[in-house]
């Protein structure tokens, strides 16, 4: 904390960043204005100097008695010692060129031995001499890392590759997965632990002897995209905006305790309810016209907090985003269902969640006393339409009867005047006649005439 004070004090701002431990824990800054700041033990400034070529530093490496800088496709080293006196002049600059490939990043490993990584792949500086490890793959790398027994890299299609090293013949990677996010750049804490810088949040590897595992880091100090950071193994620094934030690795491997999402009122008309854990809330129709819940999240980590609700009928829930703490239900439908809420972090995992199971009475239309009474209505309207139709149809049925039977009669009474009695009788006794004097053919022709009226 007295180192990280005193460099506040001293350096107000550093562009392009870059602070760095060596074996004595000596620190460099690289300083807005193109000088190097060295500081001893305890914050103590020890040396302050100029370079023709400072002004393009991304890194610095120390390392087998050399100080290493890469510069876009060059690679610059010169004698170095710990002695806290300024680097040699420009003369006793050396260079390694990349036939201008860019070197995208650079670091050492156990052995004290440089690796950088190009769009050809990845090399190893052998005595000052760039070797191509081929057992790499051809794949380039934007960030490379040898931490303890492992390499670690981001390659350019934004995967983050994680493997054993040595192993024999090609090295054999594990992609780390399940994580929405663009891996940016990492930094080394310790020979166990790499912290990674994405485009929403940090998370911290911890690297075992035999496996790893990766989890975002839910500190809401830390600040966001440092330009710099750099560990001496216990302390952590954060370098942005001129300033320093520090902090431990124990409180970075620390886990806060989980956010809880609460239900603060429930707000039916002018009623304010209190609800408690495992209440279920039972409404008309009417009250559940004008409904609101109003919830809080209780949470130590991170403060980028977004929520989004649910009305769970029991199939898959519709879940739609809000940035208020208070949900107004504008008429929900009657029946059985749940009102969910929950709380998603800046790295969009669920962090918290709560419901309250609702009961919304039917409306009055749909009550069973109100639909009985309906029927008993419409089976009374249907009776009487279906007898004033019978006794319509019956009544015309008579009325068409009695036209035909008066018709009869008209008939009859017609018939029985053209009938006359006497004009009978003479026909009868001329046929009678006609048979007697045996003339046969006019008895028939007679007969004939008569059946005709």
């Amino acid at each position: 904390a007295q180192t990280a004070q005193t460099i506040t004090q001293s350096s107000p701002g550093f562009e392009p960043p870059d602070l760095f431990f060596d074996s004595t824990l000596a620190i460099t800054l690289h300083e807005f204005g193109y000088d190097q700041v060295r500081f001893g033990p305890h914050g103590t400034k020890v040396s302050r100097y100029s370079h023709p070529l400072s002004y393009n530093w991304k890194s610095a490496w120390i390392s087998r008695n050399f100080f290493y800088f890469p510069i876009y496709d060059r690679i610059f080293y010169q004698p170095y010692d710990n002695t806290y006196r300024p680097l040699q002049e420009a003369s006793e600059t050396r260079c390694i060129y990349q036939d201008y490939r860019r070197i995208f990043s650079m670091t050492k490993d156990e052995q004290e031995r440089i690796w950088y990584s190009t769009i050809d792949g990845v090399f190893r500086l052998d005595s000052n001499v760039a070797v191509h490890c081929p057992e790499y793959g051809h794949e380039g790398f934007k960030w490379i890392s040898f931490t303890g027994k492992y390499f670690t890299g981001i390659n350019h299609r934004n995967q983050l590759l994680i493997a054993r090293v040595p192993q024999q013949g090609n090295i054999r990677f594990d992609t780390v997965l399940n994580h929405n996010c663009i891996w940016e750049r990492a930094y080394a804490l310790d020979k166990q632990h790499l912290l990674f810088e994405t485009s929403e949040a940090y998370r911290l590897l911890e690297l075992k002897n035999s496996a790893w595992s990766i989890r975002l880091l839910d500190n809401p100090f830390l600040p966001l995209h440092a330009e710099h950071i750099s560990s001496n193994g216990s302390d952590v620094y954060f370098l942005k905006d001129g300033a320093v934030v520090d902090t431990t690795l124990e409180d970075l491997k620390h886990k806060s305790p989980p956010p809880v999402l609460l239900f603060t009122a429930v707000h039916i008309g002018d009623q304010l309810v209190q609800p408690e854990k495992g209440q279920s809330l039972r409404l008309s129709y009417d009250q559940a016209k004008d409904l609101s819940f109003a919830f809080s999240i209780l949470s130590y980590s991170d403060a980028d907090i977004r929520y989004e609700y649910a009305l769970d009928y029991g199939n898959a829930p519709d879940w739609h985003q809000t940035q208020e703490e208070i949900i107004h239900l504008i008429a929900p439908t009657w029946g059985e269902y749940k009102f969910r809420i929950r709380a998603i972090n800046s790295a969009g995992e669920v962090v918290a969640s709560n419901a309250i199971s609702m009961s919304i009475g039917k409306p009055l239309w749909l009550q069973g006393w109100v639909l009985l009474l309906a029927g008993l209505l419409l089976a009374l309207s249907v009776y009487r339409i279906a007898t004033a139709v019978l006794k319509y149809r019956l009544k015309k049925k008579e009325n068409r009867h009695h036209a035909e039977m008066r018709f009869l009669k008209a008939e009859y009474k017609a018939l029985n005047a053209l009938m006359n009695p006497h004009f009978i009788f003479n026909c009868l006794n001329s046929i009678q006649s006609l048979i007697n004097s045996n003339d046969r053919h006019a008895a028939t022709s007679t007969w004939n005439t008569s059946q005709s009226w």
